[in-house]
C-alpha cells in the first residue's frame, strides 16, 4: 500500500486515536473521503473476499493472498473520478 501511495503521490497520515479533538479541521477534510471512498471500498473489499471464498472453497485465506486481492479490489473502482466528484 505504501509503495502504491508513493507512486501516485498520496501522502499517508496516521492519527493517534485520541488526537482527533486537536485536529478537527483534518477530520472535516477527510470526512468526504470516509463517505465517498472508504465506505465504497469496504463494500468492494467485502465483495472481493466473498468472491474469493466462493472460488476457493475450504481454503484458508493466507497473508500472501491479501495484496493480490487488494489490487483487484482497488482496480475495480475509479478512484480518480470519485475523488474529483467529492472534492
Amino acid at each position: 500500500m505504501i509503495e502504491f501511495c508513493r507512486k501516485i503521490k498520496i501522502e499517508l497520515i496516521a492519527l493517534y486515536p485520541n488526537a482527533t479533538h486537536y485536529t478537527h479541521y483534518i477530520i472535516i477534510i477527510l470526512q468526504s473521503l470516509d463517505v465517498a471512498i472508504f465506505h465504497l471500498f469496504k463494500n468492494v473489499w467485502k465483495e472481493a473476499i466473498n468472491n474469493w471464498r466462493l472460488e476457493n472453497e475450504g481454503e484458508r485465506f493466507k497473508r500472501e493472498k491479501f495484496a493480490p486481492l487488494l489490487e483487484i479490489a482497488l482496480n475495480s473502482i475509479n478512484l480518480t473520478k470519485i475523488i474529483k466528484k467529492r472534492f
